[in-house]
C-alpha cells in the first residue's frame, strides 16, 4: 500500500500518500520507542524484512527529509537492540551491510536536497548517529568494509573515504559538522558526474 503508484498529476491522492507514510512512519516509531518492537519481532521473517525494508527504502525514495530523520531514528534503535544481543531477525546483520549502510550514503544524494536546509542536515544527523550506532557493535569490520569495499563502489577517491571514516570515529559533534561538508562534495561530485 505504501508503494502504490500515484498519478502524477494527482496532487489529493499525492498529499494523501505523504500522510499515510508519515503515519507508517509514526506508528513504528510508537512501537519501538516504547519498546514494542517485539511484535514485529514475532512476525514472520518476510513480514519482518518487508517492514524494516520499507523503513530503508522511506529514506531512499521520499524527498521528505523529516521522514529520513524518523527512519534513521527507527533504523539506529533496531541495530542498538541488535547490539544489546536481540536483533529483530536472525539475518540482521547482513541486511545492514546491504540496505541500511547504502541508505545512510544514497539519501543524501537524492535530487533536491540540500544541506543547508536545516531538516535534511537534521536527518543527516540522524544518519550519522546511525553510522556511529553500527560502528559501536561492528568496529574494525565496519570501517574496512567502508574503506575496502562501499565506498569504492560509489567511485568515491581513496582520501575521502578515509577522512569519512575517521570523522565516523570521533564524537558526535564533530561527525556532524564533518557529515555537512562530506554530503555537499558528494553532491556536487555526483551533479558533474551527471553533467
Amino acid at each position: 500500500f505504501l508503494n502504490a503508484p500515484v498519478e502524477e498529476g494527482d496532487q489529493q491522492a499525492q498529499l494523501e500518500k505523504v500522510g499515510l507514510h508519515k503515519a507508517y512512519f509514526t506508528f513504528l516509531a510508537t512501537l519501538i520507542n516504547n519498546g514494542l518492537a517485539s511484535i514485529i519481532a514475532q512476525q514472520e521473517v518476510s513480514v519482518i524484512r518487508d517492514v524494516i525494508l520499507s523503513i530503508v527504502q522511506a529514506t531512499t525514495e521520499t524527498a521528505d527529509p523529516q521522514t529520513h530523520k524518523t527512519c534513521f531514528i527507527l533504523l539506529r534503535k533496531l541495530v542498538e537492540s541488535w547490539s544489546q544481543g536481540s536483533p529483530i531477525m536472525a539475518d540482521f546483520e547482513q541486511f545492514v551491510y546491504d540496505h541500511v549502510i547504502p541508505a545512510c550514503f544514497l539519501s543524501p544524494l537524492q535530487a533536491g536536497l540540500s544541506m543547508q536546509d536545516a531538516h535534511v542536515f537534521m536527518a543527516v544527523s540522524e544518519n550519522g548517529n546511525l553510522m556511529k550506532t553500527i560502528l559501536a557493535k561492528e568496529g574494525s569490520k565496519l570501517l574496512h568494509f567502508l574503506q575496502a569495499e562501499y565506498l569504492p563502489s560509489l567511485n568515491l577517491p581513496p582520501q575521502l573515504a578515509e577522512e569519512y571514516c575517521k570523522a565516523l570515529q570521533q564524537d558526535t559533534k564533530v561527525m556532524r559538522s564533518y557529515l555537512k561538508a562530506f554530503f555537499t562534495e558528494l553532491q556536487q561530485m555526483v551533479r558533474q558526474n551527471h553533467t
